[in-house]
């Protein structure tokens, strides 16, 4: 259910990536669809998401809407082509600890400790401590946004 187009070896290099032509409509133009595609989608996008993460130890680098086709078959079961896969960023064990450990965190929605997380993984980073805790702050602050509006869409479904 999930396709890749293939790189043309002849016109790609290690700056420019070159892939097969891959039909499809947008993702985004699915924001409207009947519910039950949507839920269909959004089921195979995160069956996708955590196969890549937890079973293929790789996330694609660069994985926006404009990068995501939708195609559905015959049967009206919805196929999606990931395009652009030219930055990949594989895990080794400790890297997909981390991963593992930043997922419990926002399932927690404890953004504070997923933030942290992911400063302490990055080696290279030249942040200074005050970016530091503005990042893990504004990543609490995603938390706190997304628990508030669930909190409202409950209430307003009953």
């Amino acid at each position: 259910q999930v396709h890749f187009p293939a790189p043309i070896p002849e016109l790609t290099h290690s700056d420019v990536l070159v892939e097969t032509f891959m039909k499809g409509q947008p993702i985004l133009t699915y924001t409207k669809a009947d519910p039950s595609v949507r839920e269909a989608l959004a089921k195979l996008g995160l069956k996708t998401t955590l196969k890549m993460i937890f079973l293929n130890d790789f996330v694609h680098g660069d994985l926006h809407p404009g990068n995501i086709l939708v195609n559905v078959d015959e049967k009206g079961k919805p196929h999606l082509t990931l395009l652009d896969c030219g930055l990949v960023i594989e895990f080794g064990p400790e890297q997909h600890a981390t991963v593992v450990k930043i997922l419990g965190a926002f399932a927690r929605r404890d953004g504070t400790l997923a933030g942290q997380l992911m400063v302490d993984n990055d080696s290279r980073s030249q942040a200074s401590p005050l970016d530091v805790q503005l990042f893990v702050q504004g990543i609490q602050q995603i938390c706190i946004d997304d628990e508030d509006q669930v909190r409202h869409e409950g209430k307003t479904d009953k």
